[in-house]
Formats: structure tokens, C-alpha cells, sequence
């Protein structure tokens, strides 16, 4: 129903990245924290061009991932959009334009020549470089958080606001993104993406967005495609507190309160 597209809309707007809920194809699959899923983000021929110009590449790689604690919490392949073979890849433009149309506040990020830069106070986004990964059967990729955590994000001065996930192929059994603090689980479907955000408006990570790869069963393969869209966590940036249920009201209700204050000519100060 319209009116709960403008509420989500308003939601996501408010805490996270507005999501623009007329985009075809986007299903909400949980109000909040926000995830949603959109059909057909990619074509079937950007989808196989994408995978199979990873393959060639002869670049993929284990996957990384820092901290001696995250020792064996992925076996998955990646590959950095930013190679000579896939920096100018058609796949890649296609990501960040669909990503720009379905974030409209990011509109113009893709051909900004700080697109790939640290999100600084007089350009408050950025994209992370676009990756492609692959999981063979039996790989995975461990519950994790995708936002860094406060005091990291303060020291970047930039905080993961979304992630935009695309399934590059159908993956028969397993493969599935669950959520884990939400109940809800996605099945790869090529073509789809999977937005939702790891960190708030005020750069706190959201630990309700705590996911794992599920392992694809041998004999099955999943391919991706995840780009990451950062946020300036600068001294503009509000002082945060981790969401859930309840903050939000609060903080709303803190600023009608401020606002009648002001029309009420009530200030505050030191004596």
C-alpha cells in the first residue's frame, strides 16, 4: 500500500539512506531494521558477463578478512572491481547507477570524481570499490557485521551506510543470506539485489543486521556482487547511540520538544 511505502520511505530516510520505494521490483522484507530485495537490479546477460570476466581474470582470491579472532570466518574468492580486465567493466557502471536510482541521495555519487574517495563534510558519500566473490560448494562466509565498529568508524572518518548485495546466479540448495538477529533468510536469485544498512545516520554500526553466507552445497557455486556505501562520521555527524526499538521515538520526540522549546523562545546556555 502507498501509504506504507511513505512510512518506509520516511523511516529509512530518517536513520539510514531514503530508499526509493517506487523502484520495480522492491519487496520490504523487514521494516526495521530496513531490508529489502529488488528484482531484476541486473540482467541475466550483465549478470554472466560480470562472472565470467572474474573468472578470466586469473584474480580471485581468498578472501581477507582482518583480526587474528576472524581466523576461518570465510573461504570464499573475491575480486576488487578496480583491475585493469574489470575497472571499465559495463556490469560495474550498471551496479552503480541501479545503486544511485534505488538511494536517490546518491545521485551523481558514480560520476563524481570523488566517488571512490573517503567521504569527507563536503561530500558526505562515497562507494567502497565494487567486488565480485565466489563460493565454491561448501564455502561460507561466517556471521559478521559489515559496518566497522564505532571506534574504527571514528578513526576512518567514514562509516558503511548500506550494502548492496547482487546475486550474480540461481543457487539450487543453500547459498542463502540469513539474518540472524531478524529471522529472516534470503535464497540467492540472479539478478536480485539485497540492500540493507549496517550502520545509522549517526555512524553506529546496527548489530540487528548481523548476517552469514550460508554454505553453497557441494556441487553448487554462488556468485556475487557486493558494493559498499560509506558515510562520512565526521564532527557534523550527530553523536549516536546503537539503535532499536524505542530510539527512534525518543529521538523524535527530543526534537519536537527542541522546536517548541525555540518557538517558545526557550534557550539554553551557561549562567
Amino acid at each position: 500500500p502507498a501509504q506504507m511505502a511513505s512510512g518506509f520511505a520516511e523511516l529509512t530516510g530518517h536513520d539510514f539512506l531514503r530508499i526509493n520505494t517506487a523502484t520495480p521490483g522492491l519487496r520490504i522484507l523487514n521494516f526495521d531494521p530496513p531490508v529489502v530485495t529488488v528484482d531484476d537490479f541486473l540482467t541475466a546477460a550483465q549478470c554472466d558477463a560480470l562472472i565470467e570476466a572474474a573468472r578470466a581474470s586469473g584474480e580471485m582470491k581468498v578472501s581477507a578478512v582482518g583480526g587474528a579472532a576472524n581466523v576461518n570466518i570465510r573461504t570464499s574468492r573475491t575480486v576488487t572491481l578496480n583491475i585493469p580486465a574489470l575497472t571499465e567493466h559495463p556490469t560495474k557502471k550498471a551496479i552503480l547507477d541501479a545503486a544511485e536510482a534505488l538511494l536517490p541521495e546518491l545521485k551523481g555519487l558514480g560520476a563524481s570524481k570523488n566517488a571512490f574517495k573517503s567521504p569527507t563534510s563536503s561530500s558526505p558519500f562515497s562507494f567502497e570499490l565494487p567486488q565480485v566473490a565466489h563460493y565454491s560448494g561448501g564455502e561460507y562466509f561466517k556471521t559478521h557485521e559489515d559496518a566497522f565498529p564505532e571506534a574504527i568508524a571514528q578513526e576512518k572518518g567514514y562509516q558503511r551506510r548500506a550494502t548492496v548485495l547482487v546475486y550474480l546466479n540461481d543457487v539450487a540448495e543453500g547459498g542463502a543470506t540469513k539474518f540472524d538477529q531478524i529471522g529472516i533468510e534470503v535464497r540467492p536469485k540472479k539478478g536480485q539485489c539485497l540492500l540493507f544498512f549496517p550502520g545509522t545516520q549517526a555512524s553506529m554500526p546496527d548489530a540487528r543486521t548481523l548476517h552469514t553466507a550460508c554454505e553453497a552445497v557441494p556441487g553448487h557455486e554462488k556468485w556475487i556482487s557486493q558494493l559498499w556505501v560509506s558515510g562520512y562520521a565526521g564532527k557534523h555527524t550527530p553523536e549516536g547511540i546503537p539503535p532499536g526499538p524505542g530510539d527512534r521515538a525518543a529521538r523524535r520526540a527530543a526534537e519536537k520538544a527542541a522546536k517548541k522549546n525555540s518557538k517558545h523562545g526557550v534557550s539554553r546556555g551557561t549562567k
